[in-house]
């Protein structure tokens, strides 16, 4: 038995994964396919009186990402769970182990992993997170501007793959503007803005693979709806179980719409968060639809999520 096609390293989970298969002579193959993080299977297959065959790994494989942000100081990080490490097993013979991308479509390296414009608003103290698929390892120089006066910081990665850069804020204190330049192929703009009173920082994972943030200027609503349920017994009614959730209504700034279309990843996303005091809260968003373009003019978006209460 052999393999005699394998997805590409770092193909998008978003697509087919197709592994082909032959052998000498018809029979019965038991397929595994194998979570690299875990080392035990994560799905199977029996191909009954077959001398080759084809298997889609992807929907087995879809399932297992989850991401689990973290803060941290400025600098790369590489990351061990942005992709889905795999192999395939039949017969104890494995295909060549390989990282899978959860993203829509297939990408080459080196290139920025965003749907985010590359000119930004940051808030002062907020930490904002940039995903890199590289053949090298990446280098960046962040570049911070304060009063005419510029002060470069260079970075490298340790590796090449997918690594991740994290820029903290409050590392450039008193800057204004931070330029990421990440080798030659990308450069993205921070304009660092005073933290908004009543402002709320959400973190979504992104169609193309990344952890994305933005800050929310306005809470427009908040409110606590609470679900109870009641048992009728021989002495009346008593009360069972009671939960309650925290409900925000957000709205944006007004932004193009390619920022709003990226903000509009919010609503399919998979995995969202509050991003508050360092910590990352999972909630869930609320709204169904989100309006990008009216002609000629800037919109916002509004946006609902819910949370337990505490």
């Amino acid at each position: 038995m052999q393999f005699t096609q394998t997805p590409s390293d770092y193909a998008p989970l978003g697509g087919p994964l197709v592994y082909a298969f032959s052998d000498a002579t018809p029979r019965t193959f038991d397929l595994s396919v194998v979570d690299l993080n875990l080392e035990a299977p994560v799905g199977a297959k029996r191909f009954c009186d077959l001398s080759a065959g084809t298997f889609d790994a992807a929907p087995y494989l879809r399932r297992r990402v989850s991401f689990r942000p973290e803060p941290g100081a400025t600098g790369f990080v590489v990351p061990w769970d942005r992709t889905v490490p795999a192999v395939v097993e039949i017969d104890g013979i494995r295909t060549p182990a390989r990282n899978f991308l959860p993203r829509d479509t297939a990408v080459a390296a080196p290139a920025l992993l965003t749907t985010v414009p590359r000119q930004r608003l940051v808030v002062r103290g907020a930490c904002e997170e940039f995903t890199l698929l590289t053949d090298t390892p990446a280098m960046a120089t962040v570049e911070a501007f304060r009063d005419g006066e510029t002060v470069a910081t260079g970075y490298t990665a340790s590796r090449a793959g997918l690594v991740l850069f994290r820029l903290d804020t409050a590392d450039f204190p008193e800057a204004d503007i931070l330029t990421v330049q990440f080798d030659r192929f990308s450069r993205v703009v921070c304009q660092i803005a005073t933290p908004f009173g009543e402002g709320c920082r959400l973190a979504w994972r992104s169609s193309a693979g990344s952890l994305e943030h933005y800050t929310f200027p306005v809470v427009k609503e908040e409110r606590v709806e609470t679900q109870r349920t009641r048992l009728q017994t021989e002495t009346g009614c008593v009360a069972g179980d009671v939960r309650s959730w925290r409900l925000l209504t957000l709205l944006s700034a007004y932004e193009p719409a390619q920022m709003l279309a990226a903000l509009a990843g919010i609503l399919s996303s998979p995995q969202v968060w509050l991003v508050a005091e360092g910590a990352y809260t999972p909630v869930e968003p609320m709204t169904d639809a989100a309006g990008i373009r009216r002609h000629g003019t800037l919109r916002n978006l509004e946006l609902q999520i819910r949370m337990p209460c505490n």
